[in-house]
């Protein structure tokens, strides 16, 4: 499927050389309080002053500015994402060192760590930045029946570091990268996912780059005009907030109902008989979905 989709997947791993190797909890910073799902999390966005960002310590209290265009747009964690588009979010990494970064890694870390990461950072973290960047956003290991789990995948007009466990997708255009957005959000696809992931306990599961290009996929450059205009009319118009994958398919009407039936339309299935069988896929994957999660729970 990569090649077929004229594209890379690609993962960055930051457990590798990554966060603890170049201090990550000085370099990440939340848009808000709520998404701050570990302790590690320490920085948050607290406003804008004169071409730089505010952000504050948690935990010190103290604030600190950083400069605009140091900065990166990131997805810390698809738990909790709820838009398809997320463009207009506020999460960031400072991509690069700038005039002031030893006074905030001093904050977080004792000198020694400090002086150790800056150097670290001034090396070649901006090099790793770039490299983990990308306009559409992938589970790589999920927990499918999570209340916090709502979209598989997520499109972002500026590109994102991909500090969460997650896929990225280079060489794609923005059209193909919102067409592949819902068809990843889509319940044929999640009925794929079901059926090859590796389950690793209960209903958590990773996504494999192999098992995913054995799957069946949606090529956009495949597509008819009309259908490539339907499918993008239809990621522009779904402004909606996907509540949890649970609550979605026990409604089984909504966002993801919408989302198969477009593709049920370009696969050329009967509009008569569409609802049967959204009905039935939805009622099929939410069984599937309960019986790993009592399997976890058991566990």
């Amino acid at each position: 499927m990569e090649s077929l989709l004229n594209c890379e997947f690609f993962a960055y791993e930051l457990r590798i050389k990554g966060g603890a190797y170049y201090g990550f909890s000085a370099l990440s910073i939340a848009g808000s309080e709520e998404r701050m799902k570990k302790k590690s999390q320490v920085l948050v966005r607290e406003g804008e002053k004169s071409g730089a960002l505010i952000v504050r310590n948690r935990f010190t209290k103290l604030k600190f500015l950083v400069p605009k265009n140091c900065l990166q747009r990131e997805i810390r964690s698809l738990s909790g994402v709820s838009k398809l588009d997320v463009s207009d979010e506020s999460e960031f990494v400072i991509g690069k060192p700038y005039p002031g970064l030893s006074e905030l890694l001093k904050d977080i870390y004792s000198d020694a760590q400090a002086k150790t990461f800056e150097r670290r950072i001034r090396a070649d973290w901006q090099e790793k930045v770039e490299h983990g960047l990308s306009k559409i956003v992938f589970a790589r290991k999920t927990d499918l029946s999570a209340q916090g789990t709502c979209l598989l995948s997520i499109f972002s007009r500026v590109p994102l570091f991909l500090a969460a466990d997650t896929w990225g997708i280079r060489g794609i255009s923005d059209e193909d990268a919102k067409i592949l957005t819902l068809w990843f959000n889509s319940s044929l696809f999640l009925a794929e996912i079901l059926s090859k992931r590796t389950q690793t306990r209960g209903s958590w599961g990773r996504l494999d780059k192999n098992l995913i290009f054995e799957m069946n996929c949606l090529l956009p450059s495949k597509l008819k005009d009309g259908q490539r205009e339907m499918l993008l009319n239809l990621f522009e118009n779904l402004h909606d907030e996907f509540p949890s994958l649970l609550d979605q398919l026990k409604a089984g009407t909504g966002a993801r109902a919408r989302i198969d039936r477009a593709f049920l339309d370009v696969l050329g299935y009967k509009k008569d008989r569409q609802n049967e069988f959204i009905g039935k896929i939805h009622t099929s994957l939410l069984r599937k979905l309960l019986a790993l999660k009592e399997t976890m729970e058991e566990d």
